[in-house]
């Protein structure tokens, strides 16, 4: 959690300005199906760029988590041409 407190994705206290955790029961209704995709190919979290004046969310990253369990270059290579490939 200190990396995501270094580029101000989340604070000291936990909370979070656009980072939702992929699987998490609170979910926005406009971040759903973005939550959904992030789901499908595997990452542990996204991270919304949030606007004022009612604009709705925009997933910008998706963040994953290898910290645990690392993958070999094969498959973050299989990933990031399923990512790129998904648009």
């Amino acid at each position: 959690m200190d990396i995501l407190m270094k580029f101000d994705m989340m604070s000291e206290t936990g909370e979070s300005s656009g980072l939702v955790f992929v699987g998490k029961e609170k979910r926005d209704n406009s971040e759903v199906i973005a939550l959904e995709y992030a789901k499908k190919y595997g990452a542990d979290a996204v991270y919304f760029r949030r606007f004022d004046g009612g604009r709705l969310p925009i997933p910008q990253i998706y963040i994953y988590d290898f910290t645990e369990n690392e993958k070999d270059d094969d498959e973050i290579g299989v990933l990031y041409k399923r990512l790129w490939n998904s648009g």
